[in-house]
C-alpha cells in the first residue's frame, strides 16, 4: 500500500464535531475512489465516550473503499492513565501516533478530522512518485460555514474555494480576511516575494513550513519510526512543529506542494485552560536541534503505545 492516512478522532470535540469528521470520510473516500488512490484511512478513536458510538454516528461509504478504512480505539482506561487526563478529552498527537505505528502504509500523512483535501492533491498523491528523502507539506485555506456534505465532493470543494477567509503559509504566515480562492493565490504570491528578500540569513526554523503542520504533514514510514512520531507530552500547541523539526534534523528535505488543504472553521471551547506548551522553550531547542541535526526526541520504544494490543473495528 501507498499511503495511510492518519486521523485522531474523538466525538464530541469541538462544536459540531460529527459534521466535520462526516465531511472528512465522504469526500475522501469519494476523492481516492475516484483516482484510484492506493490508500487507506486509520481513524484512531480516542477515549470514546459511551454514546454515541463512532461506528453509528457516521454514515460510511457504499463504495468499495470502505473496505480500506480502519478504527482503533484507544479505550477510556488507557486515557485515564496518562498525567493530566482529566483535562484533555483525547492527547492527539498520541493518538496520531498510535495510528503512524500501526500504519500499513509506506508512506504516512498525519492530519485532523476537520480536513479537506483538493481535488488536486488527491490526484497528485495518486500518481506522484513519493521520495524518501523528503517530507511534504502543504498550504492550508480555512473556510467559514458548514459545508454541504451531502452534495458530494466537488459541491464541498466548492464551497470551500469560495468560503476561504484565511491562510495558514509558510512559518507562522497568516492571511487572515481573505475572502475566496483567489486571496489565497494573492498571498501566496505575496509570501513568495517576501521570503525571497527575508530568507537569506535567517534561521533554518524560519524557512520551515511549521504553521498548521498538525494537518499535513507527509513521510515515510521509517522516517516516522526514526523520529519517534510527535512527543507525547500532556501539554496544548506546538508539538505539531516538533514533527516538522525532527523531519529536518534527520536529513529530510522539505517539499512544499502547489495544492492546498481546506479546514473547516470550528469553536475550540474549553481549549484556553489546557496546559501549554512552552513555545520559547520549543523555539531554543529547535533551533539547537537544527544547529547540530539531531531531532529532539522525547518519547521511548514505546510510543504509539507500542506495548498495548488495541482493538480494531471495521465500519
Amino acid at each position: 500500500m501507498k499511503l495511510s492516512v492518519v486521523v485522531p478522532v474523538r466525538v464530541g470535540y469541538g462544536g459540531d464535531f460529527l459534521h466535520r469528521l462526516q465531511a472528512f470520510v465522504s469526500v475522501q473516500s469519494e476523492l481516492f475512489e475516484r483516482h484510484e488512490t492506493d490508500a487507506e484511512i486509520v481513524i484512531v478513536e480516542w477515549n470514546p465516550p459511551a454514546e454515541p458510538r463512532l461506528l453509528d454516528a457516521i454514515q460510511w461509504p457504499k463504495s468499495a473503499f470502505k473496505k480500506r478504512i480502519r478504527i482503533i480505539e484507544v479505550p477510556p482506561e488507557i486515557h485515564q492513565k496518562f498525567p493530566e487526563s482529566d483535562k484533555f478529552q483525547i492527547f492527539e498527537f498520541i493518538a496520531k501516533n498510535v495510528g503512524i505505528r500501526r500504519a500499513r502504509g509506506e508512506y504516512i500523512v498525519s492530519v485532523n478530522a476537520d480536513i479537506l483535501f483538493s481535488d488536486a492533491l488527491v490526484r497528485w498523491l495518486s500518481w506522484a512518485p513519493f521520495d524518501p528523502s523528503c517530507f511534504y507539506r502543504v498550504d492550508r485555506c480555512d473556510v467559514e460555514g458548514k459545508v454541504p456534505v451531502d452534495d458530494g465532493a466537488d459541491a464541498v470543494l466548492t464551497f470551500c474555494k469560495r468560503n476561504v477567509v484565511e491562510l495558514a503559509l509558510g512559518a507562522g504566515n497568516a492571511f487572515p480576511g481573505c475572502k475566496g480562492l483567489l486571496n489565497y493565490q494573492l498571498g501566496k504570491a505575496k509570501l513568495l516575494w517576501r521570503n525571497r528578500n527575508v530568507s537569506r540569513g535567517r534561521s533554518r526554523l524560519v524557512r520551515l513550513h511549521t504553521n498548521a503542520c498538525g494537518d499535513f504533514l507527509l513521510m515515510h514510514r521509517d522516517a516516522w519510526a526514526k523520529i519517534q512520531g510527535y512527543p507525547e507530552v500532556q501539554t496544548y500547541f506546538h508539538l505539531d512543529n516538533y514533527g516538522v523539526v525532527n523531519a529536518a534534523c534527520i536529513g529530510l528535505r522539505q517539499q512544499v506542494l502547489h495544492d492546498v488543504i481546506f479546514h473547516q472553521n470550528h469553536h475550540r471551547a474549553g481549549n484556553d485552560l489546557l496546559p501549554k506548551t512552552d513555545f520559547q522553550k520549543y523555539r531554543d531547542e529547535a533551533d539547537k536541534a537544527l544547529t547540530v541535526d539531531k531531532p529532539i526526541l522525547k518519547n521511548d520504544g514505546n510510543w504509539g503505545l507500542g506495548g498495548h494490543e488495541l482493538a480494531e473495528l471495521v465500519p
